[in-house]
């Protein structure tokens, strides 16, 4: 079953309120580069909030559908509030490594789940069966591997080793590092089914004063 080790607490909420609003427009450049486009019907996995369902609602128009699954009820409270004004988003409350719906979908998107699902792999196998042909996987995630100060700094580069390499004790290496570092991400999944990966990179910089930092923790 998919968990969600943060908690549902209002301290996560508003953390995940403060990221939401700092990744909104990298979400939305690499949602339009992955090709979510007018009439899709698009699967959300982990929708959380419902920030990423409301931005593919936009992109897929009214002849187009978006289905938002998460586990928690609070979660897709908030969630639905968010996305009211958008008839054609409906929200599941399901666990997202056995829901699967009864049409297929033009695309699946998620964004930063695939650290929190004990087998990664296997849930985008289980619902890449419900994708059209010719349709996408779309995931999005943190760049770990890429982060790094200016000036260096050993202690930066020293923690970013230590986030790579952390989940090793849940998965096998070559995925737990996979899933902080994209250029690993794009190899791992490559030979998975899914076709040749096209992996995308938005680099966004952050002050040291800055409280962005603290709402990506």
């Amino acid at each position: 079953m998919a968990t969600y080790s943060l908690g549902y607490d209002d301290a996560e909420i508003a953390r995940l309120e403060g990221q939401a609003q700092l990744i909104r427009e990298p979400t939305r450049v690499l949602l339009e580069a992955s090709g979510i486009a007018p009439g899709m019907r698009v699967l959300d996995l982990g929708t959380g909030l419902g920030h990423v369902a409301a931005a593919v609602a936009e992109m897929v128009g009214p002849d187009g559908q978006v289905v938002g699954v998460d586990v928690d009820s609070r979660m897709l409270e908030l969630a639905r509030a968010r996305t009211e004004h958008l008839p054609h988003v409906q929200l599941v409350e399901a666990d997202v490594t056995r829901w699967r719906g009864s049409e297929p979908f033009d695309a699946v998107v998620g964004r930063l789940i695939l650290f929190h699902l004990q087998d990664p792999v296997g849930v985008l196998r289980h619902h890449l069966e419900s994708v059209r042909p010719g349709g996408r996987v779309v995931m999005l995630d943190y760049d770990i591997g890429g982060l790094r100060t200016e000036p260096g700094d050993p202690f930066t580069t020293r923690m970013a080793a230590l986030v790579i390499r952390g989940p090793v004790v849940r998965w096998e290496h070559d995925r737990a590092a996979a899933l902080a570092d994209i250029d690993r991400l794009a190899r791992h999944y490559g030979g998975d089914g899914f076709g040749d990966p096209d992996a995308k990179r938005v680099s966004a910089w952050i002050r040291v004063d800055s409280w962005h930092g603290w709402a990506l923790d």
